[in-house]
């Protein structure tokens, strides 16, 4: 599976759930079901950094080297996507 960016999206409490953040990615070769976290939202943190901690919790489900990569953010009509990005990449080195 190669997955390229996780989306994150806001969802507003309901009566019976918190606030919330939902981040999920697509496998980009097929049309399964994409992978998804769902996170309580942390009044704490601002909105930015909850995007980003939902997208973070989700790189170990997606990715196998998840200690390798980090996550470029970009904003959307609907929330946040965050591309996975590898920090060494073996044709830099050449």
């Amino acid at each position: 599976m190669a997955y390229m960016a996780i989306e994150t999206k806001f969802l507003g409490p309901t009566d019976y759930r918190g606030s919330r953040i939902k981040a999920w990615a697509r496998d980009t070769f097929s049309d399964a079901k994409p992978v998804s976290v769902t996170v309580p939202y942390d009044y704490a943190l601002d909105s930015d950094q909850n995007h980003s901690r939902a997208a973070t919790e989700l790189v170990p489900k997606v990715c196998s080297a998840s200690g390798v990569v980090t996550l470029h953010k970009g904003a959307t009509e609907r929330g946040y996507v965050f591309v996975i990005v590898p920090l060494c990449t073996p044709w830099l080195l050449q």
